[in-house]
């Protein structure tokens, strides 16, 4: 069988952190490195102050995978898929470690499913031709591999999302504030800058807050703009709901920016 193509950089790799000791570019540098038992240990104190960091997830199943556990590494990839459908790289890796198992008939069905999802993603189209030359089928055409998550279209807005949360969770309210867009408005009797004071006074660090995101779908309004509703969970000391949260997105010269905010 020939090797795969695995996808091994961060989903969002401008994430700040909230552990002084562990960071994805310092867990990334370990796996660089062949340091596998340190780069797990990172992610492990990562994930005890915020288990839902998606770039430390993904980069303790990479490291699961090279540490030959292949059973802990898929668990992650096949929960980051369900969580990102926006994202092919947790797919990708999914359809390698499948591999890595001896499930060719899984990982065929991954990557297929993966191709019909995201038909421009590369590395599925080269890691699918390899598996079909391996299994003596016809390979399907192959291109170039993506190394890094593209700058650009949902699977980036996603990231920004992810990044949304992490910073709200951890209470940097900078950086929470720097992903909506200027002229952000959460309705028309409030205006930017009184929802910016607001939001200064609300967000805050808090050890208790925990948010989670899920049940993604995603839709695509034009070339710069899209729309993701998921399933928000918000609990802290104080306070704890549910709501099914629409996020409306525009890519701006800064990135991807939230320009509307629902809740139901």
């Amino acid at each position: 069988m020939k090797q795969f193509s695995a996808w091994v950089a961060l989903l969002a790799l401008s994430l700040a952190v909230t552990t002084a000791n562990a960071s994805p570019s310092a867990i990334e540098q370990r796996i660089a490195q062949g340091d596998f038992a340190n780069a797990l240990l990172l992610c492990e104190q990562q994930l005890a102050d915020d288990p839902h960091n998606a770039s430390v997830l993904f980069l303790k199943g990479v490291t699961l995978a090279k540490l030959q556990r292949p059973d802990g590494a898929a668990a992650i990839f096949e929960a980051l898929t369900a969580r990102y459908p926006g994202s092919p790289e947790p797919a990708n890796n999914l359809a390698v470690v499948l591999t890595q198992m001896q499930r060719q008939d899984d990982a065929l069905r991954v990557l297929r499913e993966l191709v019909q999802r995201h038909p421009g993603y590369a590395p599925a189209h080269d890691n699918l031709a390899r598996l079909h030359a391996g299994m003596g089928q016809t390979p399907v055409t192959t291109s170039a591999i993506t190394p890094r998550l593209p700058s650009q279209g949902p699977a980036a807005a996603m990231s920004t999302i992810e990044a949304w949360r992490s910073d709200w969770q951890a209470g940097r309210v900078q950086a929470y504030l720097a992903h909506y867009a200027d002229d952000f408005r959460p309705d028309q009797n409030t205006t930017h800058a009184q929802w910016m004071a607001q939001r200064r006074a609300r967000v805050r660090p808090d050890a208790s807050r925990r948010i989670q995101l899920s049940d993604f779908s995603t839709q695509t309004l034009s070339d710069n703009s899209v729309r993701v509703s998921m399933t928000q969970r918000y609990q802290s000391a104080r306070y704890s709901d549910t709501v099914r949260k629409q996020l409306t997105l525009r890519q701006t010269a800064g990135g991807w920016k939230i320009t509307q905010e629902r809740s139901q």
